[in-house]
């Protein structure tokens, strides 16, 4: 059954699983890895010398990675008066030390970071919870903060009660992490007196349309009969199952599916401690959706709103060391999604 076209501030979740489109509503794992350590220093060498040889000294060991190995001595003549030892070589300069593990230094958010956004909306006194993983790569020149490499790993939505309703997306994953590339996303943090100040600026994510144009919200979500074609912007069919924008899947009291063309809006904020390796700030999260049409109850359609409460809307980061979360986009957002529950539990929690 399609519906006529919806707008709401909210997101999905709510109601007994309400799933609407309302206008614009603003609302409001860790690891410790130590960096490489220096090698040893290089062997002295043991000459030995003639009969008055003088033995070399040994080489001087590498600093940072693996040191090389200081060179062996040479030996000495043999003679009434001995000639002088030989001199024990010089070692080689160490490798570069490895990057990640223990934070780079205060206030650092250089390296590799786990991400799970968490919003919740509600609905008739219900409250479901979207659980967004990300993944990011960062470089930092003073306080200025660039993603080098951003990942949208996709979204569910969870119950935060037992009448609440959960939507699987999984489907849709790929075109979302597709369309979403966050390099260049930008952040800042520098001290402050309670540790360290960082800030995301808003940014846009969009689902089951044509991302660059929605991306610009002066522009309205599309309604059910806006098919992008060409060059002509409108819903997209992200899971291709025939039906249009993002299917929800929706499962718990009610049952059924739910079609969307989605924007998110998310700004996030907080104080840190100076080298956090985990670490939750708030969320400033803004939802949209267009509603395109769905299966089953109306009910399934209940409008929903963010949630009044801020503090239910945060992001949690947790440092990644070197060997997780590695590989193409789809294997580090796979990865991202299976560590989640232990690097940033309380951002995937599912308590129902």
């Amino acid at each position: 059954m399609v519906m006529s076209p919806q707008f709401t501030s909210c997101m999905l979740l709510g109601g007994i699983l309400s799933f609407t489109a309302c206008a614009s509503d603003t609302a409001p794992p860790g690891y410790e890895n130590p960096s490489s350590n220096g090698g040893s220093g290089g062997s002295g060498g043991s000459a030995a010398g003639g009969a008055m040889g003088t033995g070399a000294a040994g080489g001087v060991g590498g600093t940072g990675g693996a040191g090389g190995t200081g060179g062996v001595a040479g030996t000495g003549a043999t003679g009434a008066a001995g000639g002088a030892g030989g001199t024990g070589g010089t070692g080689a300069a160490g490798g570069v030390g490895g990057t990640g593990g223990m934070p780079p230094g205060p206030c650092n958010l250089s390296g590799r970071w786990l991400v799970v956004e968490r919003s919740v909306e509600e609905a008739i006194g219900v409250q479901t919870a979207l659980r967004h993983w990300m993944y990011f790569e960062f470089s930092q020149t003073g306080q200025d903060v660039t993603a080098t490499r951003g990942l949208d790993c996709g979204f569910d939505v969870v119950p935060l009660s037992a009448l609440g309703g959960a939507a699987d997306l999984r489907k849709a994953w790929p075109k979302i992490m597709e369309n979403n590339q966050m390099a260049g996303r930008k952040a800042t943090i520098q001290q402050a007196a309670s540790g360290c100040a960082v800030a995301f600026p808003a940014f846009v994510f969009v689902s089951g349309a044509t991302a660059a144009y929605y991306k610009n919200k002066s522009n309205a979500m599309p309604g059910p009969n806006d098919k992008a074609s060409g060059s002509t912007p409108g819903w997209e069919d992200w899971d291709a199952d025939g039906n249009p924008g993002v299917t929800y899947n929706l499962s718990g009291i009610a049952t059924g599916q739910v079609f969307y063309a989605g924007r998110q809006t998310n700004t996030w904020s907080g104080s840190i401690s100076q080298n956090a390796s985990n670490f939750t700030i708030a969320d400033v999260p803004i939802h949209e959706n267009a509603l395109l049409g769905y299966n089953g109850s109306s009910l399934l359609t209940t409008p929903s709103n963010v949630a009044a409460d801020r503090s239910l809307h945060f992001v949690e980061f947790a440092r990644l060391n070197a060997t997780q979360a590695t590989g193409d986009d789809t294997a580090t957002c796979n990865a991202v999604r299976m560590l989640a529950p232990t690097l940033a539990p309380k951002g995937n929690a599912k308590p129902f």
